[in-house]
């Protein structure tokens, strides 16, 4: 995650493309490489986390590209 980032500061349960685009959070690596599996809902992501996330290739390409676009859902 960038500075600057619609993910900034959003819960997991508060941004609607992951849902909307159908792939699972199923760990975040922070930016002190610590990992978390199976983060809760409510874990805050912050500036260089890493989702982890499973999908189909184009799921996970369109999550990639809304990104990097700015254009996720809250």
């Amino acid at each position: 995650i960038q500075a600057g980032s619609p993910l900034e500061g959003k819960a997991i349960d508060e941004v609607k493309s992951f849902q909307e685009i159908g792939v699972i959070v199923v760990g975040l690596r922070n930016h002190g490489a610590e990992m978390i599996f199976n983060p809760p809902g409510n874990h805050v992501l912050k500036v260089h986390d890493t989702i982890v996330s499973l999908g189909s290739r184009e799921q996970l390409d369109r999550l990639e590209a809304a990104c990097k676009s700015g254009k996720i859902t809250n």
